[in-house]
């Protein structure tokens, strides 16, 4: 238990030497794109200290493909409102509108900065139209792919240059769910059932876990 101990506190406390880090590519635990990797997680832990992140959170949340890098839309908002501004979204049908609220530093005041839309039109654009995921559940999708532009856009500074969801790089991930109540500070919903497109990806999510394991 000792040994437990002292392993957890070198993690969250302390930079990971070589050693380390060579043993956390051996856990089963950590996602497989680093398993057996030593390098890549040292690459993630680095880019994570960058971002103000921890190893963990760092490991759980960035993709580093072909010098590639992306993190998850859920760490994207994290770390926009722990620097205390805001995301708030409006779905409207299958239309998508993020907005940012930066906080001024001196009065504590949010500010609006500006929005981004995404909808069907964007998504045939992109190519979203000819994948699976997209056609199984387009406003999650759409929701990330709005919140990553805006992000890009009025956060590039609380990103560091880390500013792509993995989808949109092509890196294979599961899709998020999406926590309205977590995700976003606020969200208007109009005829869409966000539950029920939730509901397919929490399946899919878990099919793909049990397929890992």
């Amino acid at each position: 238990m000792a040994e437990e101990s002292s392993l957890a506190i070198d993690i969250r406390d302390q930079p990971l030497d070589q050693a380390m880090i060579v043993r956390m590519s051996q856990w089963p635990t950590l996602p497989d794109r680093y398993q057996g990797d030593p390098a890549a997680i040292h690459a993630a832990v680095l880019v994570g200290a960058e971002l103000g992140i921890k190893p963990m959170e760092a490991l759980n949340s960035l993709y580093l493909v072909n010098g590639q890098v992306s993190m998850s839309g859920k760490l994207m908002s994290a770390l926009v409102h722990r620097q205390g501004h805001e995301l708030r979204a409006s779905i409207v049908k299958q239309v998508v509108t993020v907005e940012a609220w930066r906080r001024d530093p001196y009065t504590h005041e949010l500010n609006h900065q500006g929005s981004v839309t995404f909808g069907p039109e964007d998504a045939e654009r992109a190519n979203l139209d000819q994948k699976e995921t997209y056609l199984a559940y387009p406003t999650v999708m759409m929701t990330w792919r709005a919140l990553s532009q805006c992000c890009r856009i009025y956060f590039a500074d609380v990103l560091s240059g880390v500013a792509y969801v993995p989808d949109e790089v092509n890196i294979d991930a599961p899709l998020e769910m999406l926590d309205v109540d977590e995700d976003l500070a606020s969200v208007t919903v109009e005829g869409v059932n966000l539950d029920a497109e939730n509901a397919v990806a929490e399946v899919v999510n878990t099919l793909d876990a049990d397929v890992v394991a």
